[in-house]
């Protein structure tokens, strides 16, 4: 696992090129339900660890979750939010994963058809619009 030495990014992001989000806390019953209307997710103030694409296979996970205790790719850069979630990243052109933490295990929740972990593609000139989660004190049931 690679976590020390990356350069931190901030909230403002000067270039034109990158990743930029809001992380959400999702929490309890998100069933769809008949005449429940669901209020927005909250923001919150947090990081996120934007890693080289991570597959499935690079990851050590806790049981069939989605928390990881280790990753075998390269850690590029942590981005702090803001009070409201909002973060951006300036980037290179790539293929990247995005990973929040809760204590010691990285969190992502998405896979794509490769079961690669929370991708995210930055292409040129272009910033990538991205949403990630949290988990609140109470898991998400879908």
């Amino acid at each position: 696992m690679y976590v020390t030495g990356p350069p931190r990014s901030d909230t403002t992001c000067p270039g034109a090129q990158g990743i930029e989000g809001v992380v959400r806390v999702v929490s309890g019953n998100q069933m769809p339900a008949p005449g429940v209307k669901r209020g927005p997710f909250q923001g919150v103030k947090t990081q996120v660890y934007v890693f080289e694409l991570t597959n499935i296979s690079q990851v050590v996970r806790r049981g069939s979750s989605s928390y990881y205790s280790s990753l075998r790719t390269r850690l590029i850069t942590i981005a702090d939010t803001d009070s409201t979630g909002h973060f951006c990243v300036c980037l290179p052109e790539g293929r990247y994963s995005l990973f929040t933490r809760s204590g010691e295990w990285y969190f992502a929740s998405r896979r794509d058809v490769d079961n690669n972990l929370a991708p995210a593609e930055v292409v040129k000139g272009k910033m990538t619009q991205v949403e990630c989660h949290i988990e609140g004190s109470r898991p998400p049931v879908y």
